[in-house]
């Protein structure tokens, strides 16, 4: 018995970036060996100020209060750069889902609470705060 995976979708109706996509190559399995995306990212001065300046507890727990002591305990993490370009590959912008082996997946914002541990059952906190400056904001952080 021989096992048949489809690593693509099984309609493309919805998928007005199928040509252009990175995941092309997956599905035509043309995809080069060893070719994996430079994964940027922005956080890296913050976890490093971090982990030089001690934040006093007075400051953790209003961050505690504010629901974001799941992130500041799980600290910098090293981004796995295959694991990134497999889930890129997978990826449909149209349709904000993944197309794994197994099936079409997409993350939810349980998800989200339960790897970083952040509260998402309180009051909605959303928009832009036009009273204050960048300065001053960042001289009241």
């Amino acid at each position: 018995m021989s096992l048949v995976v489809n690593p693509g979708p099984l309609k493309e109706d919805l998928l007005f970036l199928s040509c252009t996509h990175r995941a092309r190559a997956l599905f035509t399995n043309t995809i080069p060996d060893n070719v994996q995306l430079n994964v940027r990212r922005g956080d890296q001065k913050f976890w490093e100020y971090i982990r030089d300046h001690h934040v006093p507890d007075s400051v953790m727990a209003y961050i505690r209060v504010a629901g974001f002591g799941g992130v500041i305990d799980c600290g910098y993490r090293i981004v796995n750069h295959a694991l990134i370009t497999a889930l890129v590959e997978r990826c449909r912008p149209e349709t904000h889902t993944f197309h794994l082996p197994f099936g079409e997946i997409t993350v939810t914002l349980q998800d989200v609470q339960v790897l970083w541990g952040l509260s998402v059952n309180r009051h909605i906190m959303s928009g832009i705060d036009y009273v204050c400056s960048i300065e001053e904001n960042v001289a009241k952080c």
